[in-house]
């Protein structure tokens, strides 16, 4: 008896974690900016585009979330905010994050997150002429509002970027730091 009375318990506290599951898919804009400290003279690169985003809210507190970023046109600037000589990347991506928050899945609240993912982007110059992929780490930071079926959500992914440095045939050096900043809304389903 004692043993069916703890699967019956177990079974019940873990009612809500799976009745409160949702889909979510949206649209919304990204930027990214890749920061490099060449000797005295700091470029950025800034890709800034639109991403289609899905999130699987599995409870209040656990999410998985993905973006695709459309490819777009890189542009550069130096810290005497002049631009570039270098040349205009093409930059398209995948990001994976899993979430840890408050109030993921509350269908009128304030809500936030953390947690760990990956990112995956291609730079492409010239249709191939210099190309490569980086992959890496990131740290996810993001709030947003539930309106119900609508959500708003602002969100910084912060970057771990050993595999950025000295890429691209070395057009990137070896001081090197990345965030990506995205907005955007969620229907949820």
């Amino acid at each position: 008896m004692k043993k069916l009375t703890s699967i019956l318990l177990c079974s019940i506290s873990a009612m809500p974690v799976f009745a409160s599951e949702s889909l979510q898919l949206g649209i919304g804009y990204s930027s990214l900016s890749v920061l490099d400290s060449r000797s005295q003279i700091d470029y950025t690169d800034t890709v800034d585009s639109v991403h289609l985003a899905a999130k699987y809210v599995f409870n209040d507190n656990v999410a998985v979330s993905g973006m695709y970023r459309i490819a777009s046109d890189s542009e550069c600037e130096t810290s005497f905010d002049t631009d570039c000589t270098d040349p205009a990347f093409e930059v398209s991506g995948i990001d994976i994050n899993v979430l840890l928050g408050a109030n993921l899945d509350n269908k009128r609240a304030l809500y936030g997150y953390t947690g760990l993912g990956i990112y995956s982007e291609t730079w492409d110059y010239n249709n191939g002429q210099v190309e490569d992929t980086f992959r890496g780490l990131q740290i996810p930071f993001g709030i947003g509002y539930n309106f119900g079926v609508v959500a708003l959500e602002a969100e910084y992914l912060m970057r771990l970027t050993g595999d950025y440095e000295n890429g691209l045939s070395n057009y990137f050096s070896d001081d090197i730091s990345a965030g990506l900043f995205s907005a955007r809304a969620l229907v949820s389903f």
